[in-house]
């Protein structure tokens, strides 16, 4: 009898949870949105990799409704009770201006956001991208129940660095005056993740270390996809040699969340080796050392 009654109390209460938040005298239901960093592109609350979190939320005909700045692993309360089904974007690490994110405005739709890279000089040189993270997920929002919802987002960069060795001999210069000049990648994202655009190209700080091999740092850039992606060498504006595939004739490719490690060995007048590594975000490839 103890048994029976149990059950009889317990199946009301149920109910009335579900139902808590349609009641007349009861605010709408509450939507507890936390963001969180996705497996392979950091631990789920490394505060260091994202400095800021910007929120778009679009209704159920994904059109937008607002936005909310907010931070890794901050729990954000949305409420929208008659917007129907929502979709919530988060995009990471864009507001130091290295990318333009599209101004929406309730006119506008989830169609209509774009991240674009940010052109800085012609032809096509682009800035350097911070390291971008983003994600979206849906939201069922029928307001029979308070909802819970942890949006991953994942990095949509990819990285690379270069060293060149014997360049000055190669080149016939002695100077410093070199630069590179790297590219092409696509050029913009719409808000569901994909990529789009062609003809991105980039020049990355570069210098001359202690053995004399001309380096490019770890940087990031957008993945080259399709594009055809190459490793151009310039001295004092001309260009003097572009790569773009390696020793077994693989091409350069740039992919996302990884580090592509770029070795150029200049042994001759036309003898030239060049080795790819791919490793995982920002682990960076030790070559051999030079023997003099």
């Amino acid at each position: 009898m103890k048994k029976a009654l149990y059950i009889l109390f317990a199946f009301p209460t149920l109910i009335l949870i579900a139902n808590a938040c349609i009641k007349e005298d009861v605010p709408p239901c509450e939507i507890a949105v936390t963001v969180q960093i996705a497996e392979g592109s950091g631990s789920a609350d490394d505060k260091s990799i994202v400095n800021d979190i910007v929120l778009y939320i679009f209704d159920e005909n994904k059109k937008f409704l607002d936005t909310k700045e907010t931070q890794l692993g901050k729990t954000e309360i949305l409420s929208y009770p008659n917007a129907g089904k929502l979709t919530v974007v988060a995009w990471c690490n864009t507001l130091n201006g290295s990318i333009d994110i599209t101004s929406l405005s309730p006119d506008l739709f989830l169609r209509d956001g774009y991240a674009r890279l940010r052109r800085i000089s012609s032809p096509n040189i682009y800035q350097i991208p911070d390291d971008i993270l983003f994600g979206s997920a849906p939201v069922i929002n029928n307001q029979s129940a308070n909802e819970y919802v942890t949006l991953y987002v994942a990095r949509v960069v990819a990285s690379m660095n270069i060293t060149v060795r014997n360049l000055k001999k190669f080149a016939g210069f002695n100077d410093d005056n070199y630069s590179f000049v790297v590219g092409t990648t696509k050029t913009y994202m719409d808000f569901t993740g994909q990529y789009y655009g062609n003809g991105a190209s980039y020049i990355p700080e570069s210098s001359f270390n202690t053995q004399n091999e001309f380096i490019a740092k770890t940087f990031r850039l957008f993945p080259s996809r399709e594009e055809n992606f190459s490793v151009k060498i310039f001295h004092d504006g001309t260009l003097i040699d572009e790569v773009s595939t390696d020793n077994d004739g693989s091409p350069l490719q740039t992919i996302q969340n990884k580090t592509l490690n770029l070795l150029i060995e200049y042994n001759g007048s036309a003898d030239i080796s060049v080795t790819i590594k791919n490793t995982e975000w920002n682990q960076t490839h030790q070559w051999d050392k030079i023997i003099n």
